[in-house]
């Protein structure tokens, strides 16, 4: 099902593509811009287990997760800084909105939080080293596990826009469209944080786990709804906020799928009216 609808999400954006080959032969060149697009999106996981599979080398990251899979949390935030091109057919009231752009370090973060606490294997103090019953063992509550895959995507975007303008100045943008995406050069890392507890001390201490690992590479698919309100200044400016809201799936090369149940990007963009 997965695979259905990963491949489905790609074809609609080839599909977008046609479109554009059509505005091509039809319209020109309306717009050229730079925009920056911060984004976040969150995924459908439902166990550590499928995160480890992003890794290159799972029996490098395993850890021993227990009692963590219940309660997870999976985003990723990043930003995009890319080019646009607005392509405007005969039809004045329509355009072909295409965008090529980059994410360097956006973070898919996967965490859950513990609360149990468990005896340091093999560390312990003697209150009273006469009556062994009195000894008491440090106590460690890990109190959060996580894995950060950190990716880089070069993105292309392609958006059948319809628009509205309002007197001479503002312009309304609504549409639909598609993205397709490649990932490369990522890092797997795994994270995470314990209370040591000393009963004999009545004191605290803390550990934090940091450790880097390759990740898989992935190509990504994504169907979104489009809309924006642009500001014309001067003669051949033009200043847009603009977002993208929808649906995707990312499959990882020799990994699993994963579904990205919201993927939201909301942006500035700076046009050149030609």
């Amino acid at each position: 099902m997965k695979n259905l609808l990963f491949l489905s999400l790609v074809f609609l954006t080839f599909s977008q593509m046609g479109v554009s080959q059509s505005a091509l032969k039809i319209g020109k060149i309306g717009k050229v811009g730079f925009t920056l697009s911060p984004m976040v999106e969150s995924y459908g996981v439902s166990s550590f287990n499928e995160v480890l599979n992003l890794a290159k080398n799972k029996n490098e990251v395993v850890r021993d997760l227990s009692g963590f899979d219940g309660d997870l949390v999976a985003d990723v935030n990043g930003g995009y800084a890319g080019l646009q091109f607005m392509l405007t057919p005969k039809k004045a009231n329509r355009a072909l909105l295409l965008n090529a752009s980059l994410a360097v370090g956006k973070e898919m973060f996967v965490s859950s939080l513990n609360g149990e606490s468990t005896p340091v294997a093999g560390e312990f103090v003697s209150i009273n080293p006469g009556f062994p019953e009195l000894e008491t063992f440090q106590y460690a509550t890990v109190e959060e596990a996580a894995y950060c895959v950190v990716e880089n995507e070069f993105r292309i975007d392609a958006t059948w826009v319809h628009l509205k303008t309002l007197g001479k100045r503002f312009t309304l943008y609504g549409g639909f469209g598609g993205a397709i995406g490649a990932t490369y050069n990522n890092d797997f890392i795994v994270m995470g944080s314990e209370r040591i507890e000393n009963a004999a001390e009545d004191e605290e201490q803390f550990r934090i786990l940091n450790e880097t690992y390759e990740s898989k590479n992935s190509i990504l698919g994504r169907a979104h709804a489009y809309g924006g309100i642009g500001f014309r200044f001067a003669r051949h400016y033009e200043i847009a906020i603009e977002g993208k809201q929808g649906v995707g799936m990312q499959k990882a090369l020799g990994g699993p799928n994963q579904f990205i149940r919201m993927s939201g990007i909301y942006g500035l963009s700076i046009r050149y009216v030609l």
